[in-house]
Order: C-alpha cells, then sequence, then structure tokens
C-alpha cells in the first residue's frame, strides 16, 4: 500500500513538472512520464509510412517549429527551412547553444569541439579550426599520412602474415590497427605497431563498454553520474576513457 502510494505520488508529481514544462516550449504532443513522446513518435511514423512523412504529420498539427520529448528530455524541432536559417545563421549567437547530455559533460567537462558553448566555444573553434588545418585538414598532407600509414601496414603483413603464397590477415583487426595507428600518428606522432598491448587493452575496453551502453544512459543527469549510488555504472561505461586519458598524460610526459 504503502509503495503505490509513493509510486503515485511520483508519478503526480512528475505529471505536474511535464505540464509546466510544456507551457515553456513550443506545443507539441503531450508526453508521459518515462517515455515521453517515443510511442506517439513510433505510431505516427509506422501510420505514415516513414520518419520522414511522420514529421510531416506532426508539421501539419503542430506547426513549422513543435516540440517532442525523448524520454525525459524535451527536444524542440524546426521542420521549415527559412526558421532554420533564422535561428541558426542570423541568430546563431542566440540559438547556437548544443545539447550535451551527462555522459558528455562527465567526459569533457564543457569543453571540446562537441561539448562546448558560449565565449569558450567561439574561442576554441579558433583554435580548433587552425589544429585541425595542421594537421592537414583540406590538402594533401592528411592523405600523405593515410597512405605512408597504408603502405607501411602491409609491407609490415608482407613479413609477419605471409602464408600459403598470400598475406593472411584478418580484415577487421587490420583496419583497427589500421585506423587507431593513423589517429596516434596524428595526435603523438607514434604507430601502434601487430599485438601493441596499450592498443589491444583501449580496443577491448572501448568495445566492451559499447556493448553495456543503452539509451537509457543518454539520458542519466551529471549529479547522478558522480554520485556513489550510480558509481558502479560510470566505472563500467567510461572506465575505459580513464585508460586514455593516462595513455595521453604518458605521451605529454614523454615529451
Amino acid at each position: 500500500m504503502l509503495f503505490l502510494l509513493i509510486l503515485a505520488t511520483t508519478l503526480a508529481i512528475w505529471t505536474v513538472y511535464l505540464w509546466r514544462a510544456t507551457q515553456r516550449l513550443p506545443k507539441g504532443p503531450f508526453p508521459l512520464p518515462l517515455i515521453g513522446n517515443f510511442h506517439q513518435i513510433a505510431y505516427t511514423c509506422w501510420k505514415a509510412g516513414g520518419t520522414v512523412a511522420g514529421f510531416h504529420e506532426f508539421k501539419k498539427q503542430y506547426g513549422k517549429v513543435f516540440t517532442l520529448w525523448m524520454g525525459p528530455q524535451p527536444t524542440v524541432h524546426i521542420v521549415d527551412i527559412e526558421t532554420a536559417q533564422e535561428t541558426h545563421v542570423r541568430k546563431a549567437n542566440v540559438f547556437g547553444h548544443r545539447y550535451s547530455n551527462g555522459g558528455t559533460d562527465y567526459i569533457r567537462e564543457g569543453r571540446g569541439i562537441l561539448a562546448s558553448n558560449g565565449e569558450f566555444w567561439q574561442e576554441h573553434r579558433r583554435f580548433a579550426l587552425k589544429t585541425l588545418r595542421d594537421f592537414g585538414l583540406g590538402n594533401n598532407i592528411m592523405e600523405e599520412k593515410i597512405m605512408e600509414e597504408y603502405r607501411y601496414r602491409f609491407q609490415d603483413y608482407k613479413k609477419t602474415n605471409f602464408k600459403n603464397g598470400g598475406i593472411e590477415v584478418h580484415v577487421s583487426s587490420c583496419f583497427d590497427l589500421l585506423v587507431g595507428s593513423i589517429i596516434n600518428i596524428l595526435l603523438v606522432s607514434e604507430r601502434f605497431e601487430q599485438n601493441d598491448a596499450d592498443f589491444e587493452r583501449m580496443l577491448t575496453t572501448g568495445t566492451a563498454a559499447l556493448e553495456k551502453l543503452s539509451v537509457l544512459d543518454s539520458f542519466v543527469p551529471l549529479w547522478l553520474m558522480k554520485s556513489r549510488i550510480w558509481q558502479w555504472r560510470t566505472k563500467e561505461i567510461f572506465g575505459p576513457s580513464e585508460f586514455v586519458h593516462s595513455l595521453v598524460e604518458r605521451n605529454i610526459q614523454r615529451r
């Protein structure tokens, strides 16, 4: 009985919160606790025959700008090119804030190309563009580095994986090592060799963390991720990123 009372009270409070939140946002279908508008989105897209057609139905019903709740998170959708240009081009300083969930904030702490906003992003954007150009973005330097690593990798395979008159390699492992090595060369000017312990650990733990990741993790707030209650889950998902940070620090110290 007590459990039902607590559950009913929680749902009532949540419903009031949702109602008040919808009053401050563009109109849209009323969300349900926890699942938001997922059920309405799925049904509308199925009935209309596709995602694009489904959003056209929402446009007809709610106008050029409407709100859909993805679980507990409200998202405002602009489905008109003129309105989109007005908000994201002419008034980019007002509407240019980018959404970041708890997981992104936990890893990036409001920094980086993906997660930063405001004055920090304006300054960081200039730095990022200059750095990417130094890496060779927009010219042949990037292509040359990629092809150089490609040639080196297959010359190495000829020496170590030559069997039955040809090169025998596992395609997935080959491309994992090739891509990982190219990224590492661009960042710290060092390649990963075959059977590199650090690369194998980074790949294995990263793959395991991605397999455990779920859609619900994107809705967990930052304060909960840092709490003791959720600490086990945070370590399970973001443990590999801590190992990557240790590799970066080690390379910085070596220089």
